[in-house]
């Protein structure tokens, strides 16, 4: 529940708020953005600190439930990394979507086969995804 308050305050805070705005243009074109008087260092600076606040979130959110030890996002990153290769590279709606995805689908391999295995159906939709749309899913393929 707080996980998802949290993502969907970062997306409305990227879609409408100024410093959010400022954040996109950025991301676009650094160089378009620091000529209409965007402070580019302050950007990258604040980007660093939402990204920290977000992980330092995510770790006080998921502490409770395996406990907290040094490698307790090791599992998590190539999860991660998967879904955001899936979803689309700066693609926060891609990305959530991808989560579930790639979450729904594993769920279901663990039926079929055990959980340790179910793994396997991640790395097969990376493949495919690489393949077929490297952009990702949810990007539009440039022309």
């Amino acid at each position: 529940m707080l996980a998802g308050l949290i993502i969907g305050g970062l997306w409305l805070f990227l879609k409408y708020g100024k410093y959010g705005i400022w954040i996109r243009a950025t991301t676009q074109d650094r160089v378009m953005a620091q000529a209409m008087g965007i402070p580019v260092p302050l950007v990258y600076t604040a980007v660093f600190a939402i990204g920290s606040a977000m992980a330092a979130a995510s770790g006080v959110l998921f502490g409770p439930f395996a406990g907290v030890t040094q490698t307790m996002g090791f599992d998590f990153t190539l999860r991660a990394f998967i879904v955001v290769v899936v979803g689309g590279m700066g693609n926060l709606g891609g990305s959530i979507l991808a989560s579930i995805f790639v979450s729904l689908l594993e769920s279901y391999a663990s039926i079929v086969v055990s959980p340790a295995q179910a793994v396997i159906v991640s790395f097969v939709v990376l493949v495919m995804t690489m393949l077929f749309r490297p952009t990702g899913l949810f990007v539009p393929t440039p022309k």
